[in-house]
């Protein structure tokens, strides 16, 4: 994902010279390209995340398009502040891209996951939170991401698998990469991921499963949900329970349908990870995998066959 992302930095600065790049003192592996082609409009606002979003948020009212790169907490939750007052508060075009979300940086400690930048990022008005599931996802929304003309937060990962739908990605819209009636997975980021494991094997039951990609997790399109009535809906992220898109989700759920949905969220839970481990340690101890993931669908499922 994240060559993919400096990939368009690098071209679309050829063409627009209001595209800048502020990077907080990280990404040497990945964004040395782009400073060597675009040498002035790159800046290391070095470990002072704060004074890296007032940098950014000066630019944008000069102009300018700026992109500001670093760790997930670094770019959202150290600086919050301004990123509430001086990008959203004044509606200015600049584009936060963190890397890392999730468990990506399990090694590190509790200090270094990203499992409530979502929530708290979509709570500001004026943003637009975007969480891709594949490196193809990235490449399509990133033209639609830098005509935006507001504020945007960009959550990358490192998946391993690619998927494809048979239209492409919409900023704003749900990406619905495999049909199905009766049960649809919704995911965003990794949870997508896990969701494909999880489609497959539910069908592979007999099962109508739908797999979607919920890469906008801001302003939920309700004409969406209202189009469908399936029997159960599952949400799975990286990221808290809490403020996270299955709360929204449930939301939306509940001023639409008119009638009973099988729901349940799948996510992290909501406990600082006092144990230090790699990412996929922290993803199956945090129950983040498909099997212990299927177990609770199929339980649910079962109950509800009961109940009726």
């Amino acid at each position: 994902m994240r060559s993919a992302f400096i990939a368009f930095l690098e071209e679309a600065a050829t063409s627009d010279p209001s595209l800048y790049l502020v990077a907080g003192d990280v990404g040497f592996s990945v964004i040395e390209k782009f400073k060597e082609k675009h040498q002035h409009r790159f800046l290391n606002a070095g470990i002072a995340e704060q004074n890296m979003i007032g940098m950014a948020a000066g630019l944008a009212m000069m102009g300018k398009r700026p992109y500001v790169y670093s760790i997930v907490p670094f770019v959202t939750l150290r600086c919050y502040e301004q990123i509430k007052n001086d990008v959203c508060y004044q509606q200015q075009p600049v584009k936060l891209v963190g890397v890392g979300g999730g468990y990506q940086y399990g090694g590190m400690g509790a200090t270094h996951h990203a499992l409530e930048d979502v929530g708290a990022l979509r709570l500001l008005p004026n943003m637009t939170v975007v969480v891709p599931a594949t490196k193809a996802e990235v490449i399509a929304l990133m033209p639609q991401i830098h005509a935006h003309n507001g504020p945007v937060y960009l959550r990358l990962t490192a998946p391993t698998l690619e998927l494809a739908g048979p239209s492409n990605p919409i900023l704003g819209q749900p990406y619905e990469l495999i049909a199905g009636e009766d049960i649809i997975i919704i995911g965003s980021g990794y949870g997508v991921e896990l969701g494909y494991h999880i489609q497959q094997q539910l069908n592979s039951e007999g099962l109508s499963c739908g797999l979607v990609s919920l890469h906008t997790v801001t302003n939920l399109p309700i004409e969406w949900f209202a189009q469908r009535r399936p029997r159960a809906i599952f949400t799975i992220e990286e990221h808290f329970i809490v403020g996270g898109i299955g709360e929204a989700i449930a939301r939306v759920m509940l001023e639409t349908y008119d009638y009973k949905v099988i729901f349940k969220a799948f996510g992290a839970p909501h406990t600082y990870g006092n144990e230090i481990g790699n990412c996929a340690w922290l993803r199956n101890k945090a129950g983040l995998t498909p099997a212990a993931i299927i177990s609770q669908i199929k339980n649910l499922l079962t109950i509800a066959e009961k109940i009726c």
